[in-house]
């Protein structure tokens, strides 16, 4: 079989995820989401586009590798989701000149290259008074190899993304004061880390 080219099971898992976001989401904004087209940067195989469909307009999820693109496709086909494209890119080169109201980074930001030039290029695509929510994994991200109390717990791994992560933490906050824009952070040790900047 391909690789990623499992459908993923619409279950309790996926419904409960786009709940928890769309709680921390309306936590941080008056806006309503029902109205809302977002842009999510790094979609994979469409994981957080199934989980927040019920709840947005429209949702565009864009992703340079196309096993993960096809794999999307084919959860999105299998299901039928009217409000949810697929489409080849990042985020530094977003095949659109559309603007959305919110883009997002859901566990995707730290694969970035080039974080900072990444976050000035998303700025062309986002409305007056958009947001950018950036879903990062934190220390106690629940992954085996992550994880200190799992036998398969890897220090050198768990180093490295731990570095790569923090990079991301401070480029965000470097460009968030380049731009004098609000910044929150939200910190959650089971969910991961969002930030916020409008």
């Amino acid at each position: 079989m391909e690789p990623y080219q499992n459908i993923i099971k619409i279950n309790d898992r996926v419904t409960n995820y786009g709940k928890i976001i769309v709680s921390i989401l309306n936590k941080y904004t008056q806006k309503d989401l029902s109205r809302m087209d977002i842009l999510d940067i790094g979609c994979g195989n469409g994981f957080f586009e199934f989980a927040l469909s019920p709840y947005v307009h429209r949702i565009y999820g864009i992703d340079p590798s196309l096993p993960m693109l096809t794999s999307a496709r084919q959860n999105n086909k299998h299901y039928k989701f009217k409000n949810i494209r697929f489409y080849n890119g990042n985020a530094e080169n977003i095949p659109f000149t559309k603007k959305f109201d919110m883009i997002l980074f859901s566990y995707s930001l730290h694969y970035t290259k080039n974080i900072l030039k990444s976050l000035n290029k998303i700025l062309k695509n986002i409305n007056e008074n958009g947001l950018i929510f950036i879903l990062e994994p934190t220390k106690t991200f629940v992954s085996k190899k992550y994880n200190k109390t799992s036998p398969d717990y890897d220090k050198k791994i768990y180093n490295q993304k731990q570095k790569k992560l923090q990079h991301t933490r401070n480029q965000i906050k470097l460009f968030s004061s380049s731009h004098t824009i609000l910044y929150q952070e939200y910190n959650n040790k089971k969910y991961g880390i969002l930030l916020q900047i409008y």
